[in-house]
């Protein structure tokens, strides 16, 4: 088999294994000090002996107060003893059990260890406390057995008129004067019991009080009960053998837990600084490995080079490649070419989380499914591109995903046939599934195929357009011609384009520049093929561009594409905006569709304007030699002679109206895939002029619709809503100022406001689906 090597997490991981693996079987088994009995030794208080160990107290009184003796454990020699034979085994438990907060633990009553200690105080009987007990719980402290942030309703009791319970309140000490709270880490609570316990006492008091053997619930005096106790001689005594016994233990293993918390702050530096590095180059999409992964090396890739650049500047990282850096497989550097691919698959796992995490906090959500391949040409997403390929990984996903398809309310793709199809497309499978999920097309890539598919209908702008790029290849593609096109423009001048090859609206930076330095560029292509020290070939292809320019036709459409390609860029970037709401859009291509539909009785105005940049008057099949078709009429076709159009009207009628018409159409037809939703959503932006009545037929229009959704009382919600919005004063004073739509302001006051929810509940649901 051949050889893989494991990066360094993977071989801390193994590690970590190993070490989980050996002390499970270490816990199985027997210890040597429970064959034997343990010795009690009475220790008097003199100073243990130089030789020994460990330090041991002989006496368990508070320093200068209580001269009181042990009552539970007569010898601290025994304890000390205690402490050493089981310091390895009373650390074997489960650390995910004994790291749960106190209120996950209070939630299961009879939550235990891998010692079978329960975390549940009143569940603690006295046949267990033993030393191996106490010993235990001096280790791991009080904090999981608190529960001071569970549930205390259990705790009630009626006292007449009045309910009293356990409260958080007794969890901590007031101080009197200043104010301080300070929290009474000895003071727990039993889920199972529903009384509260002194855990410092339970372990080694012998003293017979509620806090000890059967909990303490008279919650009317627990104020005063709780504040007398810890006052009480027993418990500040047992309160010193607790911190005695921590001191004892320290002495064994708190040089291995400062070790272990230094190694930890050391490895997260060092993490923080890889992960900064990995995020910076993922964001922008930068490769990460090179030719070599040798520290020093110029071919080693971004990842080593941004980390040895940061080196220069910052000393631990610095120390730290110098030292772990380059060591090879058997060392942990996190600096190979596998903690990249790692580290990135644990960060996505925890973005994909959170999000997952606010889908299910919001409940509705909506679909939008893209993919691409990469440098390789190979798609990473998808399988397939069919309609059934796409619709079987999306649904997948969402079950790995644990979202159920029946809460989604929207779906959005580009315009392929396989996501956009009506009968057997991706939409039209999600919607059997579930009719309320609404598509939307991408509204920027709705428009683009608007712009494509008029400049395809008409060969004579297909030429126009190819003529544009011809043009700007031609001066670019040398830096003598370009100097001769640049310097001769204004500083503030727009320099030609190329047409773009992604968003069609981008054209029109490339007719617009054209359009301002026309003459000039006219000029400029006419010195060229005029310069007997140019190439014939540049000399030849200069003065056919030019003659191009000279042509009526090239001029009307160039002056007719400029504003038409202007209107729809900006409506483009209008389209894009985060902040753009659906009714907004819509107005925004109707009032497009009216723009290119007002052009069509403006033929003669553009006619002039390219007359008047070209220089020419007339069409090129003006000046051509007109041809006589032959036309064989049969007896049906009358006596009428054949209609010959003019040069000028069969540009209008063959090229002029066909770009607007087809422009027009397409941006209906576009149009049309946003009604469904406009018609059931747009009176939300109007609420405050509608009337009553068509606000309730709006209103009830969506709950016959969405019947899981909205309640029969959304009816007079809205209209309480109407007048609501009318008393909002900051909404009358700064609407013309707000930087978003009236709707996402309405959704965002009452997502802010849980007031306000709780009043427009329906109201919320409705601007949470639409939005």
């Amino acid at each position: 088999m051949a050889y893989h090597h494991k990066s360094g997490y993977q071989k801390a991981k193994d590690r970590e294994d190993k070490k989980k693996r050996e002390e499970a079987i270490i816990s199985k088994t027997v210890k040597i000090t429970e064959l034997f009995p343990t010795i009690s030794v009475n220790v008097n208080r003199e100073d243990p002996p130089s030789n020994s160990p460990l330090p041991c107290v002989g006496q368990c009184g508070l320093p200068g107060q209580f001269g009181h003796e042990f009552e539970r454990d007569n010898s601290v020699a025994a304890v000390c003893t205690q402490s050493i034979s089981h310091s390895e085994s009373d650390d074997m438990v489960d650390a995910e059990t004994l790291s749960q907060k106190p209120e996950a633990q209070a939630g299961s009553k009879g939550s235990k260890d891998d010692n079978s200690f329960s975390t549940d105080i009143g569940q603690w009987s006295e046949v267990e406390i033993n030393d191996t007990f106490c010993n235990f719980w001096v280790t791991r402290g009080s904090e999981c057995c608190q529960h001071s942030n569970a549930d205390f309703t259990s705790s009630m009791q009626i006292d007449g008129k009045q309910m009293r319970y356990c409260s958080q309140n007794l969890f901590y000490r007031v101080h009197s004067r200043n104010g301080e709270k300070v929290p009474r880490s000895w003071l727990c609570y039993s889920p199972a019991t529903s009384r509260i316990y002194c855990f410092v006492c339970k372990l080694f008091s012998a003293d017979d009080n509620s806090f000890l053997r059967n909990g303490f619930c008279d919650w009317k005096n627990a104020a005063s009960r709780i504040q007398s106790h810890e006052n009480s001689i027993a418990h500040r005594n047992a309160t010193s053998t607790f911190s005695q016994r921590v001191q004892v233990r320290g002495c064994v293993d708190s040089a291995i837990v400062e070790q272990y918390r230094q190694e930890c702050a050391y490895a997260k530096s060092v993490l923080e600084r890889v992960v900064s590095v990995i995020k910076f180059l993922a964001e922008r999409g930068l490769a990460f490995r090179g030719h070599t992964e040798i520290l020093g090396s110029s071919s080693n890739g971004n990842f080593l080079g941004i980390l040895e650049l940061i080196a220069q500047f910052d000393p631990f990282l610095s120390s730290y490649i110098d030292n772990h850096g380059g060591k090879g497989k058997d060392s942990v550097s996190y600096l190979s070419s596998t903690i990249c691919d790692e580290l990135i698959d644990v960060m996505g796992k925890q973005v994909m989380k959170t999000i997952l995490s606010e889908i299910r906090g919001a409940k509705f959500y909506s679909i939008s499914v893209d993919s691409t391949p990469d440098i390789s040409h190979v798609d990473r997403l998808m399988k397939g591109h069919g309609a059934e390929d796409l619709f079987n990984s999306l649904y997948s996903f969402l079950e790995e995903a644990k979202l159920d398809i029946k809460y989604c309310r929207g779906q959005s793709y580009d315009n392929a046939s396989n996501v956009a199809g009506k009968y057997s497309g991706l939409q039209a499978r999600i919607r059997e599934k579930n009719p309320l999920a609404e598509y939307v097309p991408c509204f920027a890539h709705s428009l683009n195929l608007v712009g494509a598919s008029a400049v395809n209908c008409v060969t004579t702008v297909s030429g126009f357009f190819d003529f544009v790029q011809n043009l700007y290849v031609f001066l670019n593609a040398s830096t003598q011609r370009w100097e001769l096109l640049t310097k001769g423009l204004d500083s503030n001048q727009l320099v030609l384009k190329r047409l773009s090859d992604t968003r069609w609206s981008a054209h029109s930076a490339a007719t617009k520049a054209l359009s301002k330095g026309f003459k000039y560029v006219k000029t400029v292509l006419e010195n060229i093929a005029e310069d007997p020290e140019e190439k014939v070939e540049a000399r030849t292809t200069a003065a056919g561009i030019a003659k191009k320019m000279d042509q009526l036709e090239y001029g009307i459409l160039l002056e007719l594409w400029t504003p038409i390609l202007d209107r729809f860029h900006k409506t483009s970037l209008k389209l894009q905006s985060p902040q753009l709401d659906l009714n907004e859009a819509v107005q925004l291509l109707t009032s497009l569709k009216e723009y290119v539909n007002s052009l069509r009785a403006q033929f003669y105005f553009f006619e002039k304007k390219g007359k008047e940049i070209t220089g020419s008057t007339s069409y090129k099949e003006e000046n051509q030699r007109k041809r006589e078709r032959s036309v064989q009429l049969t007896r049906h076709d009358g006596s009428a002679d054949e209609t010959v159009f003019s040069a000028q009207q069969k540009f209008r009628v063959m090229v002029f109206l066909p770009v607007l018409d087809h422009l027009n159409s397409a941006l209906c037809k576009r149009s049309e895939a946003y009604s469904g939703v406009c018609d059931k959503f747009g009176f939300l932006r109007n609420i405050r002029s509608l009337e009553q009545s068509d606000l309730r037929r709006a209103s009830r229009n969506l709950i016959d619709t969405y019947v899981d959704d909205f309640e029969e009382s959304f009816e007079d919600e809205i209209l309480h809503f109407k007048e609501y919005l009318f008393a909002d004063t900051y909404l009358q004073q700064n609407e013309k100022e707000l930087k978003c739509s009236i709707e996402l302001y309405m959704y965002r006051a009452l997502r802010n406001s849980s007031a306000l929810q709780d009043i427009f509940p329906n109201v919320a649901t409705a601007l949470h689906i639409y939005l």
